[in-house]
Parts: structure tokens; C-alpha cells; sequence
């Protein structure tokens, strides 16, 4: 009875708001929203972004696997990979033990490979103090 009745105001709403028959079809249809069971590849194909996510895909984890072994959120884990912020020290030194423990060895140096130091940019391939670049 309740269905009845909710569909009716449904019907009612639509019919006041002026809405066409093809639109209150489509209304009618329920959509599902984000990507389709069994779409989704657990490993991409494609080259790693940065030393953070070659070391997931080399441990072949997923990012929520590997959120739950660091004690992090996946959030982090996303924004490490894509570039957006760099590990702290401590959070990538629990990387280096529990890849060592899966039989990877890693260092600190190669997981901070991609990071520009503070007070530095890169200049036609050279890394150079910010006061020692040249202005055109």
C-alpha cells in the first residue's frame, strides 16, 4: 500500500513539474553509478607513476590491501602514488620493512627518487638551487 502511494506522489510531482512521458521513463529506471562489478583491473597495465606505486604493483597489492598493512588510508595511499604529497619518513620506512618482508629490497633513496628538494628546480635537466637559475 505504502509503494502505492509514494508512486502515486511520484506521478503527481512529475505531472506538476510539467515533465514529458520519455523523461518520467527515464526517471523510472533505476541507474546504478560507479564502474560495473568486474570492470574494474586490479593491477594496471600501464607504467608506474611514481617509486610508491611500483612498489604496490611490484607487491601486487591493492591500495586498500596496502593501506591496511601501512595503518593508512586509502586517501593517502592515492595521493602518494599520483605525486600530490610525499610519505613522511616513518610511513615510508614501514613501506621498506614490509616490502623487505615480502622478499622485495628497497631503499629509502629509491622511494624518494622523483622528489625535488626544498629550495631547488630542475633546469634543463639539472638540478640547481633556486638563486642560481638563470633568467631569460
Amino acid at each position: 500500500m505504502s509503494r502505492n502511494i509514494i508512486r502515486d506522489s511520484h506521478n503527481a510531482n512529475m505531472m506538476k513539474w510539467g515533465a514529458s512521458a520519455e523523461f518520467k521513463e527515464q526517471t523510472h529506471a533505476i541507474k546504478k553509478r560507479g564502474p560495473q562489478t568486474g570492470t574494474r583491473k586490479t593491477f594496471i597495465e600501464e607504467e608506474p607513476r611514481t617509486p610508491f606505486e611500483a612498489l604496490r604493483m611490484l607487491l601486487k597489492l591493492r591500495q586498500i590491501e596496502w593501506a591496511g598493512i601501512l595503518d593508512t588510508s586509502t586517501c593517502a595511499i592515492s595521493h602518494l602514488e599520483r605525486g600530490n604529497t610525499v610519505a613522511s619518513i616513518p610511513l615510508a620506512k614501514r613501506m621498506q620493512e614490509e616490502a623487505r618482508a615480502r622478499g622485495i629490497a628497497v631503499t629509502l633513496d629509491e622511494l624518494y627518487q622523483h622528489v625535488i628538494p626544498l629550495g631547488y628546480i630542475i633546469e634543463n635537466g639539472v638540478l640547481k638551487k633556486e638563486n642560481e637559475v638563470s633568467t631569460p
